[in-house]
């Protein structure tokens, strides 16, 4: 039981994955500026400065080019703000920076304060620990406009019929690291194309989310959950965001969100992103129970 002094002072720790953070390269980076954004990706992270610097290498390298990105510091105690000028130099980068209130996050504060500045007629966000897939701007933008071929569609818990929805979201399938295949990801060139990081002996049965295998996760089609969303700009789903602390939170609401407005989710059949694991600022210490009093 933490008292609210406690709760409000608790500090995670230090990251146990930053002696593990593989190495990014960017010789081979070229710089671009886009005709026309049309779509606006929004990170807000604190700390985790080595699963974003591969993020951010992730998204340099995407193959269509018409995205900006809007990057938040929120808190750091790493330094955020030396990515941002590195990845600057290739891709439309605006950085910006909040003071922590507390040592858990408000990733929805920082989104609110980020999305007047998006240029793009779709805005997608993501979580600082994912490793995109060189095809996956591009999903997220037209997947949010128009049908996306091969993708499955559906209406969580089938709030409204099909041919009702007015709104798409386009929520991009997961792969998972362990802490093993975490500290070995550099003996395949995930460099080229993430999706090589399948080839890890072993990674078939490593267990991602909700302890399933990755397998599992590759192989089904409904998958209501997401890592990286994106939506029309106009779509209310920013506009009635609440200012709430906790990527985990945030993530629920906007769940619940598409499920009670009937939103389509747009859900591509293939794993087009990867989940670095990270500490958490989102949890009391191990063996505790988050209750304020």
């Amino acid at each position: 039981m933490l008292s609210r002094e406690e709760f409000d002072g608790y500090v995670p720790g230090e990251d146990v994955y930053a002696g593990k953070t593989p190495p990014v390269i960017t010789g081979d980076l070229t710089p671009w500026e886009p005709d026309r954004i049309k779509l606006s990706i929004l990170i807000s992270t604190w700390n985790r400065r080595g699963q974003l610097a591969v993020s951010l290498e992730c998204l340099a390298r995407q193959a269509w080019r018409d995205f900006e990105v809007l990057l938040n510091d929120d808190g750091s105690t790493e330094d955020i703000e030396s990515l941002a000028e590195l990845f600057g130099r290739y891709m439309p980068l605006t950085f910006f920076r909040s003071a922590r209130e507390s040592w858990r996050s408000c990733p929805s504060r920082a989104f609110r304060t980020m999305l007047p500045y998006a240029a793009g007629d779709v805005v997608a966000i993501m979580h600082p620990e994912m490793m995109l897939s060189q095809s996956a701007a591009w999903t997220l933008y037209y997947g949010a406009i128009e049908p996306l071929p091969g993708a499955h569609e559906y209406v969580i818990d089938g709030a409204c019929p099909r041919d009702r929805a007015e709104w798409r979201w386009v929520s991009l399938k997961p792969g998972f690291f362990d802490d093993e295949l975490y500290a070995r990801i550099d003996e395949v060139d995930w460099h080229a194309d993430v999706g090589n990081v399948r080839l890890l002996p072993g990674y078939g049965e490593t267990c991602g989310f909700a302890g399933q295998l990755n397998s599992w996760h590759a192989a089904r089609l409904e998958y209501p959950w997401w890592f990286v969303g994106a939506a029309r700009s106009d779509c209310p789903i920013w506009a009635d965001m609440p200012t709430i602390a906790g990527h985990g939170i945030l993530d629920m609401w906007m769940c619940r969100y598409r499920r009670d407005h009937g939103i389509l989710d747009v859900v591509p059949h293939q794993v087009l992103c990867y989940h670095q694991p990270h500490l958490t600022s989102a949890i009391a210490p191990a063996g505790e129970q988050v209750a304020i009093v």
